[in-house]
């Protein structure tokens, strides 16, 4: 079964080394990893080949690793919840888009998140999924609570693809 798997570009060669950790873990579970610009190719707009790629993926996988680091900043600049910032870094905003495209489609949706990074939107726990916080070590892959939710969700994707009503 083909999943879609969100991860950014120009990866560091860590970040390389734990997103390609990630699919060797999700073919040995009998999963086919997709991601445009990594391993499947469109010439149409990001959204529409990522909304049509989604479309044909049983499950969904968010890989949120710093794209952005901000050694200073405010947030709510102007106002009276200004509040300074240290140290923050983000993920790629194509994160939170393609979280979002798969919670609509209502297919099973797995976040692994950098512990470093700042937590908003979709990839802050209290959502209808489990946010997974891993250090970006391929070694942390081998943990029994990740192997325990890794297994959880792909009994999801089995059992959606049995019964293929969406919400």
């Amino acid at each position: 079964m083909d999943v879609f798997v969100s991860v950014g570009t120009g990866l560091s060669s860590e970040q390389e080394a734990f997103v390609s950790a990630v699919e060797q873990r999700l073919v040995a579970i009998g999963l086919t990893p997709r991601t445009i610009g990594r391993n499947t190719f469109s010439a149409d707009a990001p959204l529409h080949a990522v909304s049509e790629l989604m479309d044909k993926c049983g499950g969904a996988v968010v890989i949120a690793l710093e794209r952005f680091h901000f050694p200073r900043g405010e947030e709510r600049r102007g106002t009276d919840r200004q509040d300074a910032l240290t140290d923050v870094r983000m993920p790629t905003a194509w994160n939170q888009i393609e979280a979002a495209m798969a919670y609509q489609r209502g297919i099973p949706l797995l976040v692994i998140v950098d512990p470093s990074l700042r937590k908003d939107g979709l990839l802050e726990r209290g959502n209808d999924w489990y946010v997974q916080e891993l250090p970006i070590e391929p070694s942390s892959l081998n943990a029994p609570a990740f192997s325990g939710i890794l297994e959880s969700w792909r009994g999801r994707l089995v059992a959606n693809e049995n019964n293929p009503s969406k919400p």
